[in-house]
């Protein structure tokens, strides 16, 4: 019977044979065998954990669910996943690599075994590789591959485990909570930019706040006169933006491409000569993404509202842009003191 369909039948199989071996370097090794079934063993920290997980294999057989997800393995519902819906998507580089990384470390896990307390054990494991943002990713992806092998194919789970390892992980404090970066590039930095090869589109990303993939498919026809319309973006829901003098500007000095491109460049090769350009010009820490922050923020200090700002930059939560309220106190300073200077214009020019 192919392993992706099967006819689900509960019956009461002869006892299970647990056993329990503590090991040298202290942890515990659970080990499930029962004839007829492939036997299941993993490695914990304490005994309690390791019978928690072997009741839950026991249960699991005792009503028919361990035969099915015990017939697939990870790394054939990720590959079934990726063959499936992974290349329509345009942040498929992105999905293959997670998935590539998931395969590596889980992909031999009969689904049998891919446990909470397995996922657990696997994110303590990146953690001391990667940055919490990236575990947490992997996570994400997933979990909604395994939701996907739940509702479509069968897979033999009753609860993605994936989702009671996050409640685990997030209230364990395990994975924390990402945080939102803040940098902005200093006018030191940008005048160091300013002398590299790409600084027109570094200019146009912080004058109109757009992300890299929308600016990276921007086509002459998109723009008329003064808007711009975004036709591809990240939320899939298409906006017309304003332009600004300085962004026409730049849209003006470029020379004509026979594609009808505007810029002639991918994402990822936006990403590469940002970084490149930034090594040149010895600038630490900053990424391409932090443009966009910094565009974001100057629409704020020019006095524009939540949903003026968010119309612009196509954040679909507002909550989201509540952190670029934090203004430079400096620059709010300057701009306060421009407007007094004109106020006081105006008062003597209506006094003489």
């Amino acid at each position: 019977m192919d392993k992706w369909h099967h006819h689900k039948t509960i019956t009461r199989e002869p006892a299970l044979m647990a056993t329990f071996r503590k090991m040298a370097s202290g942890h515990w090794q659970a080990i499930v065998r029962r004839k007829g079934y492939p036997h299941a063993a993993r490695t914990f920290r304490t005994k309690a954990l390791a019978e928690r997980w072997a009741r839950g294999i026991e249960n699991s057989i005792d009503e028919g669910e361990y035969a099915a997800a015990s017939r697939i393995s990870v790394g054939e519902l990720l590959a079934r996943y990726e063959e499936r819906f992974t290349p329509a998507k345009r942040s498929r580089v992105k999905e293959r690599s997670r998935i590539k990384t998931l395969t590596r470390h889980l992909g031999e896990l009969p689904l049998s075994v891919l446990t909470p307390e397995a996922i657990v054990s696997y994110i303590e494991d990146r953690l001391e590789e990667v940055a919490s943002d990236t575990a947490r990713k992997e996570l994400h992806t997933l979990s909604v591959i395994v939701d996907t092998g739940m509702a479509l194919w069968e897979i033999g789970l009753r609860v993605n485990p994936v989702v009671v390892a996050k409640a685990i992980l997030h209230a364990t404090k395990l994975l924390k909570p990402g945080v939102k970066r803040e940098r902005r590039p200093t006018p030191k930095e940008l005048a160091a930019l300013a002398k590299s090869s790409h600084w027109p589109l570094w200019e146009y990303a912080i004058e109109t706040a757009m992300r890299r993939g929308e600016i990276a498919v921007q086509r002459r026809e998109h723009r008329s006169g003064n808007v711009l319309h975004i036709p591809q973006t990240k939320t899939d829901q298409p906006r017309t933006i304003p332009l600004s003098r300085r962004a026409m500007e730049i849209l003006d000095g470029l020379l004509e491409r026979g594609d009808g491109a505007v810029w002639g460049i991918t994402a990822d090769a936006m990403t590469r000569a940002f970084a490149r350009e930034c090594r040149a010009a010895n600038i630490a820490d900053l990424r391409l993404h932090d443009l966009r922050h910094e565009g974001t923020s100057r629409l704020f200090e020019k006095g524009w509202t939540i949903p003026q700002v968010a119309a612009v930059t196509g954040h679909s939560d507002w909550s989201s842009l509540k952190r670029y309220t934090k203004l430079n106190p400096s620059r709010l300073a300057a701009k306060l003191g421009r407007r007094g200077k004109r106020r006081q214009a105006r008062a003597d020019l209506s006094d003489g």
